[in-house]
């Protein structure tokens, strides 16, 4: 909102995010709180709650044309990227491939640990890559950089803890 915003390459950058909401008491409700940020002033422009029952998504969002929205892999969903995409933003969310699959030119998954297994350690690689949904295919590009061997097994400790 204003002139004070900083942008990244000419775009303002929201990040989304949901998070659960406990009341406390043994008969204390749960909510599912949506919120925006706006990354340069780090304001919430956006907070929406609803019933533990509504997943997140980033269709709970207003989206404006040109502006970029980034979100963790909680809200990567074909239906999510179609809204931003569909109001005119841009998105970078982190990798869920279940819930977005990736195909190639021809409509055939991603042979994506084949191109992962290419870079060697502190390199990055971009790989075009397409999404299918209901409305059609929509262009996507996958960014990787591959971690250390002590990176890899902090990163696996942590996933098996949690």
């Amino acid at each position: 909102s204003g002139s004070a915003q900083q942008k990244v390459l000419g775009k303002r950058v929201r990040l989304m995010d949901s998070s659960v909401v406990c009341e406390p008491g043994a008969t204390g409700s749960t909510w599912r709180l949506h919120y925006a940020i706006e990354l340069s002033s780090l304001c919430c422009e956006e907070a929406h709650v609803t019933e533990i029952s509504e997943g997140e998504s980033l269709r709970h969002f207003a989206v404006k044309a040109g502006e970029i929205v980034m979100a963790d892999r909680g809200l990567a969903s074909r239906r999510g990227i179609r809204h931003v995409v569909s109001q005119g933003g841009e998105v970078l969310v982190r990798m869920n491939l279940r819930h977005v699959p990736l195909e190639d030119e021809s409509g055939r998954p991603v042979a994506l640990l084949s191109l992962l297994r290419s870079l060697i350690w502190g390199e990055t690689g971009s790989w075009p890559a397409w999404v299918r949904d209901e409305q059609g295919v929509m262009p996507v590009r996958v960014c990787a950089v591959k971690k250390s061997q002590a990176q890899t097994r902090q990163t696996q400790y942590k996933m098996r803890k949690k």
